[in-house]
């Protein structure tokens, strides 16, 4: 992914979830109109991994939408400037102990 702007691997990662979730949502309503033949506790277990699969789904494409809305919202030095102190931080693996 080198090479890529913030913004188009934004752009990336929204596409991905929304397409994430639009296959989960898909593979859900396929397997509701014609359930496959096991038992009822297995498919009861299979539903509810499957509605948990489309929550998840659901914050992680809610998140990135709100972190896309930050990054627009915020001026693109200052966001830099962000980027590189957290960079720092993290390089470093500990706080400035010198204050």
């Amino acid at each position: 992914m080198s090479g890529q702007s913030e913004a188009e691997m934004m752009r990336e990662a929204l596409e991905r979830a929304r397409r994430l979730l639009r296959e989960l949502e898909t593979q859900r309503d396929e397997v509701q109109a014609s359930p496959p033949d096991i038992p009822p506790e297995q498919l009861a277990l299979g539903r509810m991994a499957m509605n948990n699969a489309i929550a998840s789904a659901r914050r992680m494409l809610q998140a990135l939408t709100e972190a896309e809305q930050i990054r627009q919202e915020l001026p693109q030095e200052r966001l830099c400037d962000d980027q590189t102190d957290q960079q720092a931080e993290a390089d470093s693996g500990i706080e400035d102990e010198s204050e």
